[in-house]
């Protein structure tokens, strides 16, 4: 009751200072996801370009490994022969398997999906940022 702010009448509280209350707390809540959404939109954004600009040396990395372990002589002779690795299949399928270059694919494989993901979460978390910003604005 010495509180200036609050009117009362009978007891309770006027309800236009109860929802200007309630519309003040939930524009700052607004705002402090709004704030969220803006941090987690440009840390995604961010590893995504940094995922992506690192595929490049590592696809070279796989390209080179390829060329040096012979995967493109199997490869070729694959395409060439296809009557004699047909009649020979497990010594050629334990010859590609043996010349391909695992280390360096894991290493795209798991850029590439590092990168897809952090593309994903970003577009989530841009739609998400323009549906508060639309609700605040309304």
């Amino acid at each position: 009751m010495d509180n200036p702010h609050e009117k009362q009448n009978g007891g309770v509280l006027e309800t236009a200072a109860v929802d200007r209350l309630c519309e003040c707390v939930m524009k700052k809540i607004e705002q402090i996801e709004i704030v969220r959404l803006r941090v987690r939109a440009a840390v995604c954004g961010a590893l995504s370009v940094l995922a992506l600009i690192a595929l490049i040396p590592v696809i070279v990395d796989l390209l080179g490994e390829a060329s040096r372990s012979g995967f493109y002589d199997f490869a070729s002779l694959i395409a060439s022969d296809g009557s004699y690795v047909a009649g020979h299949w497990h010594a050629a399928l334990l010859s590609i398997a043996d010349s391909l270059p695992v280390a360096a694919a894991i290493f795209v494989i798991a850029l590439f999906v590092i990168a897809l993901s952090s593309v994903r979460r970003f577009i989530a978390y841009r739609s998400a940022l323009d549906i508060h910003l639309h609700h605040l604005r309304a």
